[in-house]
Order: structure tokens, then C-alpha cells, then sequence
């Protein structure tokens, strides 16, 4: 076999293979953010907190059990799944400071959750 062809044809393939391998995207293409649908049940909108484990009637956050407050009442979890319809929450937040859970109380918990609905 010629020497010539060879280098011919390994050059063609190289060429082709550093095309296709371009790891830089054209100009026009855009980087966009997931959007996430709208949560269906209360445990959905509980998921979407980073640490919050939600697994059948129980959540845990670190470890321990997070107090639930419901539009700046006490609740238990049980009584914000029955109580409170997915598409009535206005917020969801996890309070994780420890200056944020000594305002709701004084009991070792792990955090705080602060749900508020119409």
C-alpha cells in the first residue's frame, strides 16, 4: 500500500474527527434553565427543598424531624398535607440558622419550615 494514500487518508480522518468532536456550541445556541412544572401535592413542593427528605408520612431534614409552620402557626405534617391544597401554597422556605429556629422555638430541631398559602 502507497505511504502517500495512507497519510492522505489519516489526515481526512483526523480532520473529520476534530470536527465532530468540537466541544464549543455555535453562537446561536443559548444555555436555558429547567423549568420545573408547577408541584401537584404539598410532598412535591416539600422535595424541591435541597436536604429535605420526604418519604411517606415522614420528613427529615439533618438527620432530625423540622418543625412546620403553616401561615405562622405550628403545624404537624400530617395536618399541612390534609389541610393545605398544592395549588393554595404562595411559599415554601427552609429556615436552617439557628437564629432563625430559636424564633419559633426552643426544642432541638433541625430546622424550620415556613409554608404560606392564600
Amino acid at each position: 500500500m502507497n505511504t502517500a494514500h495512507i497519510s492522505f487518508w489519516g489526515i481526512l480522518f483526523s480532520v473529520l474527527l476534530g470536527f465532530s468532536c468540537s466541544s464549543t456550541a455555535p453562537a446561536s445556541v443559548k444555555k436555558t434553565k429547567a423549568v420545573l412544572p408547577p408541584p401537584q401535592t404539598v410532598e412535591q413542593h416539600l422535595q424541591r427543598l435541597p436536604g429535605l427528605r420526604v418519604s411517606g408520612n415522614t420528613i427529615s431534614y439533618r438527620g432530625g424531624r423540622p418543625l412546620i409552620v403553616l401561615n405562622g402557626a405550628i403545624v404537624s405534617y400530617n395536618t399541612l398535607r390534609t389541610m393545605v391544597a398544592a395549588n393554595s401554597i404562595k411559599s415554601v422556605k427552609l429556615l436552617k440558622s439557628q437564629t432563625d429556629i430559636k424564633r419559633w422555638t426552643n426544642s432541638n430541631v433541625t430546622g424550620v419550615i415556613e409554608v404560606r398559602s392564600f
